[in-house]
């Protein structure tokens, strides 16, 4: 099966733990015998003037439906299977991630704990962090009408408008496959992992449900609280370390 890696970053003030992360996802797609591209903001043209217009200066609005007009490029130039994977994916058990299995337009399920005023909340729904998508899948190019119709129709007061947030109503009729072996660890999720809150991991796995081996590490300067790039590089050891097991060991665990 002929399949492409599709990544996106700024070619310029690359933080070390991105580069670091994009380095995973390119080795574990070498190993697979993957093509790889790496394309930086040029690949916003892609989005049309119109669209660009509607959304303004927000990057994310603009990857949003970059990222879906990727992926149909790699399709119609060939490839059977295209996968986008965001910049800040870190795969760190790679001879254990496969994600070729899908055989429909696939997404992967979030689990996201945070701080409340009464301790610890979390929720489990799905992510455009990764997507996986075979040749001549039906939903993509819906997903991509909707995208442009939201933009085009309605104000775009947040990238989550023509993003996750319309991929999630979508899931409600349409019940997009999970993919349950690519984790989302929140920036609370990786602070715990640096500091060995145990108690925390057992939490994260047990909710999740099911073994991660690649996870989005959500360490940008965008959440509350930061996370210092020390700790990211830290929670980063100890998932590669551990190929995951620090996390993953928690789903035979008592509750």
């Amino acid at each position: 099966m002929k399949t492409l890696i599709i990544q996106s970053y700024r070619t310029q003030a690359v933080p070390a733990w991105i580069a670091r992360c994009l380095a995973s996802v390119r080795a574990w797609a070498q190993a697979k015998g993957y093509d790889h591209w790496l394309t930086d903001d040029r690949a916003f043209a892609l989005c049309g003037e119109d669209y660009l217009a509607r959304v303004g200066d927000n990057p994310r609005s603009k990857t949003n439906l970059c990222r879906l007009e990727l992926i149909r490029s790699a399709l119609a130039d060939g490839y059977d299977l295209a996968i986008w994977m965001d910049a800040d994916i870190f795969v760190f058990a790679p001879q254990q991630l496969d994600l070729a299995a899908a055989e429909r337009i696939s997404f992967p399920h979030e689990t996201w704990l945070w701080r409340n005023d009464k301790g610890w909340g979390f929720n489990r729904t799905l992510n455009n962090c990764v997507i996986v998508c075979p040749r001549n899948d039906p939903d993509l190019d819906l997903i991509i009408r909707a995208t442009r119709h939201r933009a085009l129709h309605h104000p775009v007061t947040i990238n989550r408008q023509v993003g996750v947030d319309l991929i999630r109503g979508l899931h409600q009729f349409l019940q997009f496959p999970l993919l349950g072996n690519v984790g989302m660890l929140s920036n609370h999720s990786v602070i715990a992992l640096a500091q060995n809150n145990e108690w925390l991991m057992r939490h994260q796995a047990q909710y999740h449900q099911t073994p991660i081996y690649a996870a989005n590490l959500c360490a940008s300067d965008h959440l509350s609280p930061v996370v210092p790039e020390a700790l990211t590089h830290l929670a980063m050891d100890m998932l590669e370390q551990s190929c995951g097991d620090v996390i993953n060991r928690h789903l035979m665990a008592p509750a």
